[in-house]
Protein backbone atom coordinates (compact mmCIF):
# COMPACT_ATOMS: atom_id res chain seq x y z
CA UNK A 1 0.00 0.00 0.00
CA UNK A 2 2.38 2.47 0.82
CA UNK A 3 5.09 1.38 -1.74
CA UNK A 4 2.46 1.72 -4.19
CA UNK A 5 1.31 5.03 -3.29
CA UNK A 6 5.09 6.38 -3.46
CA UNK A 7 4.67 4.54 -7.10
CA UNK A 8 2.17 6.59 -7.77
CA UNK A 9 4.03 10.49 -6.57
CA UNK A 10 6.78 9.16 -8.43
CA UNK A 11 8.90 8.70 -5.93
CA UNK A 12 11.84 6.21 -5.30
CA UNK A 13 13.59 4.47 -2.34
CA UNK A 14 16.89 3.34 -1.31
CA UNK A 15 16.34 -0.39 -0.04
CA UNK A 16 19.68 -0.29 1.83
CA UNK A 17 17.90 3.50 3.78
CA UNK A 18 14.57 1.16 4.50
CA UNK A 19 13.16 -0.84 7.42
CA UNK A 20 10.69 -3.02 6.48
CA UNK A 21 8.98 -5.64 8.53
CA UNK A 22 9.45 -4.02 11.77
CA UNK A 23 7.06 -2.96 14.77
CA UNK A 24 8.21 0.50 15.48
CA UNK A 25 10.37 3.12 14.49
CA UNK A 26 12.95 5.40 16.08
CA UNK A 27 12.99 8.93 14.49
CA UNK A 28 13.05 12.49 15.53
CA UNK A 29 13.18 11.92 19.20
CA UNK A 30 9.95 9.70 19.08
CA UNK A 31 8.74 6.09 19.10
CA UNK A 32 6.38 5.56 15.92
CA UNK A 33 4.26 2.32 15.99
CA UNK A 34 0.73 1.08 16.04
CA UNK A 35 0.18 1.73 19.32
CA UNK A 36 0.75 5.29 18.36
CA UNK A 37 3.45 8.16 18.80
CA UNK A 38 5.53 8.26 22.31
CA UNK A 39 8.47 10.69 22.74
CA UNK A 40 11.91 8.21 23.06
CA UNK A 41 12.75 7.65 26.76
CA UNK A 42 16.64 8.99 26.45
CA UNK A 43 14.33 12.49 25.60
CA UNK A 44 12.41 12.56 28.83
CA UNK A 45 14.82 11.06 31.15
CA UNK A 46 16.29 14.76 31.69
CA UNK A 47 12.24 15.70 32.47
CA UNK A 48 11.88 12.66 34.83
CA UNK A 49 15.61 13.23 36.93
CA UNK A 50 15.25 17.41 36.82
CA UNK A 51 15.36 18.49 40.65
CA UNK A 52 12.43 20.46 41.70
CA UNK A 53 12.22 24.35 40.89
CA UNK A 54 13.31 26.39 43.98
CA UNK A 55 12.41 29.71 42.63
CA UNK A 56 10.71 31.27 39.50
CA UNK A 57 13.73 31.28 37.56
CA UNK A 58 14.12 27.44 38.04
CA UNK A 59 10.61 26.94 37.52
CA UNK A 60 10.65 29.16 33.84
CA UNK A 61 14.17 27.01 33.10
CA UNK A 62 12.30 23.80 33.93
CA UNK A 63 9.09 24.70 31.96
CA UNK A 64 11.02 25.67 28.83
CA UNK A 65 12.77 22.54 28.89
CA UNK A 66 9.27 20.19 28.97
CA UNK A 67 7.73 22.54 26.41
CA UNK A 68 10.81 21.87 23.99
CA UNK A 69 10.21 18.35 24.62
CA UNK A 70 6.57 17.91 24.41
Amino acid sequence: MVLDRLKECGLRIKKEKCDLLVDHVDYLGFRISAEGLAPLAEKIRPILEALQPKNKHELRSFLGMVNHHA
